[in-house]
């Protein structure tokens, strides 16, 4: 695909870097986040790379994957994590209280577009990041927000969707910016991310 770089040798976390910048550009206190997983959830309550957190709720329909991000998460109170029959079906009807949005659910790109059209239909004041924006029906269904801009370092690519001014287009490029200049880094290395990011 034209603009795509080669897939990732661990594409289930070409996220963090997007994340981490995003941290380290403005003040994230509030997460709600759509699928769970170790490159997500125990990011966001990771103190060097989320030093704001206070509060992390994720949606999650696979009760086994989710039990084992709460064993790792040990007792940590900022997380609520829920298990339900359909993360779509989940979407709170208010969503404005969140400074992001991730939205990383799902194994069918039907359920995740499904979330992403959700998310949209709420209008939330943050920003919204999609991982696997490279996937057609994503973009498509982020279509209804006022903005969608695409970080390309990695690939899966990130999608970062909002309304009015909640993302400065200064901001975006230097979160774009950063990425880029550091992509040599393992994607999975949260430490040297927020070393990089938060210098």
């Amino acid at each position: 695909m034209k603009g795509v770089r080669p897939r990732s040798e661990t594409p289930f976390a070409t996220h963090v870097p997007v994340l981490i910048a995003l941290a380290a550009r403005r003040p994230i206190r509030r997460v709600l986040e759509f699928g769970s997983g170790d490159f997500s959830t125990l990011l966001f309550l990771d103190r060097g790379a989320f030093p704001d957190v206070t509060e992390v709720t994720s949606y999650e329909d696979d009760p086994e994957w989710a039990q084992r991000v709460l064993d790792r998460a040990g007792d940590e109170t900022r997380l609520r994590l829920e298990i339900v029959d359909s993360v779509p079906a989940a979407v709170p009807d208010v969503v404005d209280d969140y400074d992001l949005i991730l939205v990383d659910d799902s194994v069918s790109t039907e359920l995740r577009s499904r979330t992403i059209s959700a998310v949209a239909e709420r209008r939330p004041r943050g920003v919204v990041a999609v991982h696997d924006f490279e996937l057609p029906p994503y973009p498509s269904a982020a279509s209804a927000f006022d903005r969608v801009e695409i970080i390309r370092s990695f690939n899966p690519q990130v999608g970062l969707a909002w309304f009015g001014d909640a993302v400065d287009r200064g901001e975006l490029a230097r979160v774009k910016a950063t990425v880029e200049a550091h992509r040599r880094l393992p994607v999975t290395d949260v430490a040297g991310w927020t070393r990089a990011l938060r210098t």
